[in-house]
């Protein structure tokens, strides 16, 4: 995605969040993801709020989702622990009937039902709703919730994750919410945030955060607790994450959240284990659920799970991709071929970056980190491979961008500690990466090599090698 930077320009535009009117400052440029048209993106003063110059939004009754977009979705690309937050924050409160506004495939909808055995009611006119819909047996509808047509009855947990911002009138779909929630029921609403913008962001990030011609309005922290207190809520908490905005919203006080974070970890593991041996053996969902089991596993150090799922996830690729996970080289076969994503989703499984970083980590949390070098620099390439992808079909993947990341590190943080010979050569390797038009795919954009080589400095300093530090610091390149 190319984005230009604005400086000093203005466009008069009244606020769709505030309703203040004037001039507001355009903070940047991008072309719609469809029409290539050229669209400004302002911010508001007074909420500060960013929103694009065109509100138009997008008609989601959308064909077909291509297979390879299908694929990423279940394999990575969900972001199924976002989906299930709201159920976890409000595990200790009784919920009878759950619903969600934009539930997609629906991964939210049926965590709700495993967790609080209540009905469940989806609304999503997408291909992939129609998808989850049959893969999960839920009810998913492709109705609107409007302030004319709220749900009937009113639900006890209403969840709207990652939909505000593609309604160019939000008050009047708050208000519809607010009409559909029972009178003790919680309202959970997560949204990109708009003050997460900035140039030296995450550029993966950034670009699902800006999805021009898809996001209209990107709230800010303050915006979302003012809405959403127009709309009737007495009790508001808005968390600002970078990124993103996690609102929770209720006529009466909110519940505490569960006082034992472990509980939610153990409950959405338990989900994870009990939906892979139900899916179809190799198929994505099943691949999915798998990979998203292991980090969990490891978390709340269940060797046992960890091992299991990982011989099933072991002889589900085998069966779906033809290779085995520790066959490195059979791995790097698959990276030698250039193709776009449908070509590299037939020989890979889309979740392979974070599965071979644990796998590396294992080996590190071993003691064998000469062995482990070579994992964690697979894992970045396979990485870039999958984003390469990602990108050609004007998506990107950001866990898959963090593991890259986290593994370009892990790889230099295992040379620091047990092959300084190779440590910096292999890091000025690294800084010469920073300079390619590709910089940012590989993990090695200027904010991110500047990053990286601060922490190895610290590290030096941990380890009371003074004069690598040193030397590290002199190698430190500008974040910007």
């Amino acid at each position: 995605m190319d984005i230009a930077w604005c400086q000093g320009e203005s466009l008069d535009f009244a606020c769709p969040v505030c309703g203040q009117a004037g001039a507001k400052r355009a903070l940047l440029r991008v072309a719609h993801a469809l029409s290539g048209a050229p669209l400004s993106l302002l911010v508001c003063s007074a909420c500060e709020c960013a929103f694009y110059d065109d509100l138009r939004p997008f008609d989601y009754h959308s064909p077909v989702t291509p297979e390879p977009l299908a694929r990423m979705y279940l394999e990575q690309g969900a972001g199924v622990i976002s989906m299930v937050q709201p159920a976890l924050r409000c595990l200790d409160m009784p919920v009878e009937r759950y619903a969600e506004i934009g539930c997609g495939y629906g991964f939210g909808l049926d965590f709700a039902r495993y967790v609080f055995d209540c009905s469940v009611l989806g609304f999503d006119p997408s291909n992939m709703a129609e998808r989850g819909r049959q893969a999960l047996n839920i009810d998913i509808r492709t109705d609107y919730v409007t302030a004319e047509n709220p749900l009937q009855p009113p639900v006890d947990l209403l969840v709207a994750s990652e939909v505000v911002e593609h309604i160019p009138e939000p008050h009047a779909f708050l208000h519809a919410l607010a009409k559909s929630i029972s009178p003790g029921g919680v309202l959970a609403l997560t949204t990109p945030n708009g003050q997460g913008i900035k140039p030296n962001a995450n550029l993966a990030i950034l670009t699902l955060v800006l999805s021009p011609g898809h996001h209209l309005i990107l709230f800010s922290q303050k915006g979302l607790e003012m809405a959403l207190k127009r709309a009737g809520f007495a009790h508001v908490q808005v968390q600002a994450h970078e990124y993103s905005l996690v609102a929770y919203a209720s006529r009466e006080p909110l519940p505490p959240p569960p006082a034992d974070p472990i509980r939610g970890q153990t409950a959405l593991m338990h989900y994870h284990l009990d939906k892979a041996h139900r899916a179809a053996f190799a198929s994505s969902l099943q691949i999915g659920h798998l990979g998203r089991l292991l980090p969990l596993a490891l978390s709340l150090r269940l060797d046992y799970v960890f091992k299991t799922a990982l011989d099933d996830l072991q002889a589900a690729v085998k069966q779906a991709h033809g290779f085995d996970l520790a066959d490195m080289q059979a791995i790097e076969a698959r990276l030698s071929v250039d193709g776009g994503l449908s070509d590299v989703s037939k020989r890979l499984p889309l979740n392979l970056t974070p599965v071979l970083y644990l796998l590396a980590r294992i080996r590190r949390q071993a003691g064998l980190l000469q062995a482990a070098i070579p994992v964690f620099d697979l894992a970045r390439r396979v990485g870039t491979t999958i984003r390469s992808a990602l990108q050609q079909a004007d998506t990107d993947d950001g866990d898959t961008d963090h593991y890259l990341r986290l593994a370009l590190f892990e790889e230099l943080d295992c040379r620091l500690c047990a092959d300084k010979g190779s440590f910096l050569p292999r890091l000025d390797e690294v800084l010469r990466w920073s300079s390619e038009p590709n910089a940012a795919l590989m993990g090695c954009s200027p904010q991110s090599t500047y990053d990286l080589v601060r922490k190895l400095a610290q590290r030096a300093l941990t380890l009371g090698d003074e004069e690598l530090a040193n030397a590290l610091i002199g190698r430190m390149p500008s974040a910007t």
